[in-house]
């Protein structure tokens, strides 16, 4: 009879477990030598890789699906050695089996060049729902592949990532709570459903694995995708239903005890065992199969490959129109290029521009001699007419098709056929062949030349300017708090930041400047939709200035209240509007008609929505007075006269501002200025605010009024001195117009001031 009432059911101490096995300690010694060759081919993946792999992300995701390996050994010796950790090991082992999932979907994409790549690439191809060996669901019909199905894919791969971990962690919580018993089959213990849950969940990761594959596997040629999934499923495969198989044969005693350990024991046991030598097994193939450095989209030796790749899956053509496609190439001596989509590297990308990719060719040409060939398989050579003809291509998009001349068949019933319906590979071989040495022949470089020195200069200077425009948006946007975004672009000169400039968030007050804040507040909760003589406007007998949608309502001139720090509304208050910031991104560029510097949205803005404030240095009348002297000797001015009630105080933004200080004027304008009170009351210090006057697409320049009005005989006198000019006579004593006015409306008035 069977002994096994030693150890009972329970899981040994560690020091029971070597005192039992301490005569053959030499067989669970094996495990531990293979777990240290297991590190030591990990070791020397990486060397490997840091050499070879010039692309951190390829690199970084392919270390993290080899780790796998050692983690599980490293997880099962552990356990193995100290039995009552198997349940922490086991968590481990499956956290990092989880996020190694997600990893490898991740590395299939970089394949690609990334996701939106990987679809662009897919689109169109069909998969069939019933991969071998998962065959019951032969009924059902191909399916496309676009972005709903990768998704529904991925998520099938990955559910099982958030199942296996929340499982693994229910069951470490229940176990430490002798809720929960290993390898108990009875129906009250939730280990037989846990076990259930978790091969139903393996199966469908499984099934999702293999559809993946099926649609990636003919858009990446030389990437040893199918190795790389048996090496990703197998591993899936064995850790999501070799634990629970040997579990549940324990629980049966389908796996004989060996005394003094219990079945379920022995079983943990073997399970554990097993691992460490499977995973030095896949680890030796896995090294092997992610050790070749695949093609990569980011060199330049390359291009080539990605021409024959793009032109095989975007454009149609067959193998006598081979010379065809080398008058495409060579057309007008253009360059061709490999990559489906571009990035500028001109001063343009310091804006925020994008490029569509090139999705398909659509294209002529004319059809050469070619010697006709007979077949007797699907697809037979043509023989065009003995005069050159045009042939007009019909727009296929990321399929491949072949013109197909039919034996017995005029050319009139030729057909355009998928590549999975030819039946010809030797054929298929020599015309890639011959297109890949027909383009390779026609991408000449281009000749070299040297630069003149005054171009060689400019170009220096250029990308100086480049570096300093570059720097100042990286500082103003570290500087901004509001959530808007702000861009520099100059395309027009070399001037580069403005000088003696420097970044504020709010107004930054002169001295003999007092400021009274307010020490009252609303007690509303919903100032928008509660009666408005209980919030700040009311309090102050005004109307409410904002609608729903944060949008200005009351006609300028009227005053806006908005909620102050005292109020008890949060910050998304609907009367906080101002204070939030801007919420827009904006690019500063550089005018091409001698405007200096202006500012144009990225985005669109509707009619009556905050764009901006107005910031700076806010001084005193006199010493407004004494800056304005000086700026009117330079022909500029940043000065705006707070004039609510009463012209005290003044904002000056030459030297203190935000992005307002690049805004120009326009005698008809996008913007509106407001007076808003926030944290003051006192109507002497309005805060400036810019609203939108209407609706303003995204790209157009925002402009405001400087509301700089002249005297009409001044303007006169000013006409008639250029006459009398012209003329020879002498100028009139009256003052000069100093600034004339460049916006270039059609009710200019012509001049500022």
């Amino acid at each position: 009879a069977r002994n096994c009432t030693f150890m009972g059911g329970g899981i040994p101490l560690s020091s029971e477990f070597f005192k039992v096995i301490k005569n053959d300690l030499w067989l669970f010694l094996l495990p531990a030598v293979f777990a240290v060759l297991l590190l030591a081919l990990f070791l020397e993946e990486i060397g490997f890789f840091v050499r070879h792999v010039s692309s951190p992300q390829r690199r970084r995701l392919s270390l993290w699906i080899l780790g796998i390996y050692p983690v599980f050994g490293m997880t099962s010796i552990v356990s193995l050695y100290v039995p009552r950790s198997s349940s922490l090991c086991n968590f481990i082992a499956s956290l990092y089996h989880s996020i190694t999932l997600l990893k490898f979907m991740g590395l299939i994409q970089d394949f690609f060049g990334g996701k939106a790549r990987m679809l662009a690439v897919l689109a169109g191809e069909h998969v069939s729902p019933n991969p071998f060996p998962c065959c019951c669901c032969c009924c059902l019909p191909l399916f496309n592949i676009n972005r709903t199905s990768v998704r529904w894919m991925m998520t099938a791969v990955l559910q099982l990532s958030v199942v296996r971990t929340l499982l693994f962690f229910l069951t470490l919580v229940l176990w430490t709570d002798e809720q929960y018993d290993y390898g108990d089959v009875d129906s009250v213990n939730p280990n037989i459903y846990i076990n259930a849950i978790i091969a139903v969940s393996t199966f469908l990761s499984f099934y999702g694995y293999l559809l993946f594959y099926e649609a990636t596997k003919r858009a990446l040629p030389g990437y040893s995708i199918r190795a790389k999934f048996i090496c990703i499923i197998v591993i899936l495969v064995l850790c999501g239903l070799q634990s629970g198989i040997l579990e549940t044969m324990g629980a049966l005693n389908i796996i004989p005890c060996s005394p003094p350990f219990s079945d379920l024991f022995r079983s943990q046991l073997i399970y554990h065992y097993s691992v460490i030598v499977e995973m030095f097994c896949i680890s030796l193939f896995a090294h092997h199969s992610f050790r070749k450095v695949e093609p990569c989209h980011e060199e330049s030796d390359e291009i080539e490959d990605d021409v024959i790749r793009v032109l095989s899956e975007k454009a149609i053509q067959t193998e006598e129109q081979l010379s065809c496609a080398v008058q495409l190439s060579c057309q007008e001596d253009e360059t061709c290029h490999s990559n489906i989509g571009y990035n500028s590297d001109s001063e343009d990308s310091l804006c925020k521009i994008e490029h569509a990719p090139l999705d398909y060719f659509p294209f002529s040409f004319p059809l050469q001699h070619t010697p006709q060939t007979e077949a007797n398989t699907d697809k037979v050579h043509t023989k065009p007419p003995e005069d050159s003809t045009r042939m007009e291509l019909p727009t296929i998009t990321s399929q491949e098709f072949f013109l197909v001349k039919w034996n017995g068949f005029s050319e009139s019933e030729n057909t355009w056929e998928r590549r999975k319906n030819l039946r010809c590979p030797e054929l298929l071989r020599r015309f890639r062949q011959d297109m890949r040495a027909a383009l390779l022949q026609a991408n000449k470089p281009l000749d070299s030349m040297s630069l003149s020195p005054s171009i060689a200069s400019f170009l220096a200077k250029k990308a100086k300017q480049r570096i300093k425009l570059k720097k100042w948006e990286e500082i103003m946007n570290q500087t901004c708090k509001h959530k808007g975004r702000i861009f520099v672009c100059n395309d027009v000169d070399l001037d580069g930041p403005p000088k003696n400039f420097t970044y504020i968030n709010e107004n930054k007050f002169g001295k003999g400047v007092k400021v009274n804040t307010v020490t009252v507040g609303c007690k509303c909760y919903d100032c928008i939709s509660q009666p408005v003589k209980g919030c700040c406007p009311g309090l102050l007998s005004h109307r409410r200035a904002y609608n729903n949608s944060r949008q200005v309502k009351v006609k300028p001139g009227v005053p806006i209240y908005e909620c102050n720090s005292n109020c008890r509304c949060g910050p998304d208050c609907g009367n906080r509007v101002v204070q939030r910031g801007m919420q827009y991104d904006m690019c500063i560029f550089k005018t091409a008609n001698g405007r200096g510097w202006g500012v144009r949205t990225q985005q669109r803005i509707f009619k009556n929505a905050f764009v901006m404030e107005y910031l700076g240095e806010v001084i005193t009348t006199e010493e407004a007075e004494r800056r304005g002297v000086v700026y009117d000797k330079q022909g500029i001015t940043y000065l705006f006269d707070l004039d609510y009630v009463d012209d005290v105080y003044t904002i000056d933004a030459a030297h203190y501002g935000n992005i307002s200080h690049f805004v120009n004027h326009s005698c008809d304008p996008n913007l509106q200025v407001y007076n808003v009170f926030i944290d003051t009351v006192d109507e002497r210090l309005p805060r400036i605010a810019f609203f939108a006057k209407r609706g303003i697409k995204a790209g157009e320049e925002l402009t405001f009024d400087y509301k700089m009005t002249i005297d009409p005989i001044d303007a006169e006198c000013s006409k008639m001195d250029i006459d009398l000019s012209r003329a020879g006579f002498e100028e009139s004593p009256i003052k000069r117009i100093h600034m004339e006015c460049k916006c270039g409306v059609k009710n200019c008035r012509k001049y500022l001031f």
